[in-house]
């Protein structure tokens, strides 16, 4: 059963009535006094409408409910959910997402909490040319019960991805957004592709599970690409950093690897590590540091990929863009000195005459041309 569209703003007990499912009077007294913020809230009562024993710690039921996701996103490649499985799973679903809501009311301070997933206005949608596509992959992220997985995962498993994943996608739109007053950034593009770049992690099984690095690219291009989302599926599947090519690369791929850069695993306060929103250069050294086999080719590499990432910070920042989202303050990176006055839009779009590029001197000179480069390739 999918969950329906509205179950995503209710309580426990509005999904049951929505639903239309049969609630005892002790049900509805329970899902009142369960912790509405906690997925086991929602698979207890999952269990309790399937008539099903729970297990004291849940454990198998968990993962019965995670593996349940990871077959709606990719049914191909799991076999079908036992009756009992697929009975809970369709109380599950809904009854998580209304989770997923009072985790975000409640706060806190993990990134999925602090920048939950909200789709675009209906303007922001109408003014671009993808948003048609992205009106489409709305409903499949929905029935799908996409967020609800990430956040299994996150909290069930152990795994950092839901903090990644919606961190990556507050900064992209964050910035997205900004940017697109001057530049034009297709603002579903970027939104649709960011909420689904590691998809493909989902679709890994088995021995693939060793090597979802270099394989989920494959996966996250099989989910988009079978549901008929190509466009955005273009910009979600090729966010690898050791890829970037400016000259080639649309900016909505460009702002998407920008963001995934900076969105890593850092220690904190009490030295255990947790997703952060890093400065770029703060994730280029948590990332060198982890990469394996590191010789002197494979790190001019990676320094070659920081370069072209700062310069595109660098544009950024001349735009005036804040770079980081409200309460996610990272270290102040000042704006690259330019002749005094110069600016690259009104140049290249023709309405200043270029002098003050002409006659940049010394670093000016340096930095002026890093920056109408990256224009241009914009």
């Amino acid at each position: 059963m999918a969950a329906n569209t509205r179950d995503r703003d209710a309580t426990f007990q509005e999904v049951l009535e929505r639903q239309g499912w049969h609630r005892p009077a002790a049900l509805e007294r329970r899902a009142g006094s369960l912790p509405p913020w906690e997925l086991d809230s929602a698979l207890r009562l999952s269990l309790a409408l399937a008539g099903e024993e729970a297990e004291q710690d849940l454990e198998t039921w968990r993962r019965a409910m995670y593996r349940e996701g990871r077959r709606r996103l990719f049914p191909r490649r799991f076999e079908a959910a036992s009756d009992p499985v697929a009975a809970v799973a369709s109380y599950f679903f809904p009854l998580a997402a209304a989770v997923l809501r009072a985790q975000a009311a409640r706060g806190g301070d993990r990134i999925a909490v602090r920048l939950p997933f909200a789709p675009l206005t209906a303007d922001e949608i109408a003014a671009w040319p993808a948003g048609e596509e992205y009106r489409r992959l709305l409903p499949f992220l929905e029935e799908e019960g996409f967020l609800v997985t990430l956040t299994t995962a996150q909290e069930w498993l152990g795994f950092s991805i839901a903090d990644h994943v919606l961190g990556v996608t507050g900064l992209c739109l964050w910035i997205g957004r900004q940017l697109a007053r001057t530049v034009p950034v297709d603002l579903p593009l970027l939104h649709g592709a960011a909420i689904g770049h590691d998809i493909g992690k989902f679709g890994c099984i088995g021995a693939e599970e060793r090597a979802i690095p270099r394989l989920h690219y494959f996966y996250t291009h099989q989910w988009y690409h079978s549901r008929g989302l190509l466009d955005i599926g273009h910009i979600a599947t090729n966010h690898s950093c050791w890829d970037l090519e400016p000259i080639r690369l649309p900016v909505e791929t460009q702002l998407l690897i920008y963001a995934d850069f900076r969105v890593k695993d850092a220690a904190g306060p009490d030295g255990r590590e947790s997703m952060h929103i890093t400065s770029l250069g703060t994730a280029f050294a948590a990332i060198r540091d982890k990469l394996e086999n590191l010789d002197r080719p494979k790190l001019r590499r990676y320094e070659g990929v920081y370069r072209k990432l700062r310069d595109l910070e660098d544009y950024l920042l001349h735009l005036g863009v804040d770079l980081d989202p409200p309460g996610f303050a990272t270290r102040p990176v000042r704006p690259p000195r330019l002749p005094h006055g110069l600016e690259v839009v009104r140049i290249l779009a023709g309405t200043e005459r270029p002098d003050r590029a002409a006659l940049a001197t010394g670093r000016d000179l340096l930095t002026t041309a890093r920056l109408f480069s990256t224009a241009h390739n914009i």
